[in-house]
């Protein structure tokens, strides 16, 4: 098999150079590491599609948050299996929007910790019928702040759930700007 024509050198078929383009060192050590992965993997040059499966929080006040995304996302709650760490039982909730086949948000029954997802900024959902929830925001005095997307038809809505995390909906809407405060 002939050797890569892109910068990995690896035997493989790329049928061309691959796309990922070096401007510095660091640049060149995550092409690397991008393209060993790709390699490693059996994919080739390319990643196939993902799709986000679900978000797992920690939350202090389960019924609280139970009742808010079910209230604000429609989210319920469905099957979970019993789930261990270390041989001790991790209570909690699976979430499932309307009418879906898998959880979507897993809820862990723990106060939140400090740790290395603090970093951790926000999570957000594609959604229908922007106007429609935003007034549902204001009915039930949910603080967001709206705003278009630069050079999109997109709006996107940002709030907090009662553990203080950001969650932001996103809309293929765009409405007069006076219509998002």
């Amino acid at each position: 098999m002939p050797t890569c024509r892109c910068a990995c050198a690896r035997a493989c078929r790329h049928p061309r150079p691959c796309r990922l383009i070096s401007t510095s060192p660091l640049d060149d050590k995550i092409r690397s590491s991008i393209l060993s992965w790709y390699h490693i993997s059996g994919w080739g040059e390319k990643m196939p599609p993902l799709r986000l499966d679900h978000v797992t929080l920690s939350s202090g006040c389960m019924d609280d948050t139970i009742a808010f995304y079910g209230d604000i996302l429609a989210l319920r709650p469905g099957h979970r299996p019993p789930l261990e760490a270390n041989g001790v039982k991790v209570p909690g909730a699976w979430l499932y929007a309307d009418g879906g086949d898998y959880p979507i948000l897993h809820i862990i029954d723990r106060a939140p910790e400090k740790g290395p997802t603090g970093a951790f900024n926000h999570f957000a959902f594609r959604g229908t019928g922007l106007l429609a929830f935003l007034d549902h925001l204001r009915s039930r005095a949910v603080e967001f702040k709206a705003a278009p997307v630069a050079d999109t038809a997109d709006t996107q809505v940002h709030f907090f759930d009662p553990n203080g995390v950001k969650i932001e909906m996103i809309f293929a809407e765009r409405v007069d700007p006076a219509l998002l405060s």
